[in-house]
């Protein structure tokens, strides 16, 4: 399965969310997460980083797609806005 965060963040009005005159990629956003969180295989974790920031996107399984929604998930300092676009995202996948 393909997962395609290539997508800007919404903010509750609908419209983008900007930080330093640029919309917020949830592709960009969700591989600097992954780059800095702990996982227990950092591997992967970075791989999915790199094809997220670089494509917008990653192959997952459906076991790939229970890790990332547990990684979001576990992130204490993901906001509710932020974590519920891409758990949406990742639960649109399957």
């Amino acid at each position: 399965m393909n997962l395609n965060m290539n997508k800007e963040l919404l903010s509750l009005d609908g419209n983008p969310v900007i930080t330093e005159g640029k919309p917020i990629m949830m592709s960009k956003f969700l591989a600097q997460k992954l780059a800095a969180g702990q996982s227990d295989d950092a591997i992967k974790s970075l791989n999915w980083a790199l094809n997220l920031y670089n494509k917008g996107e990653i192959e997952v399984d459906p076991s790939d797609l229970n890790k990332l929604k547990a990684f979001v998930s576990n992130d204490q300092t993901m906001t509710n806005l932020a974590k519920g676009a891409i758990l949406t995202e990742i639960e649109n996948c399957k």
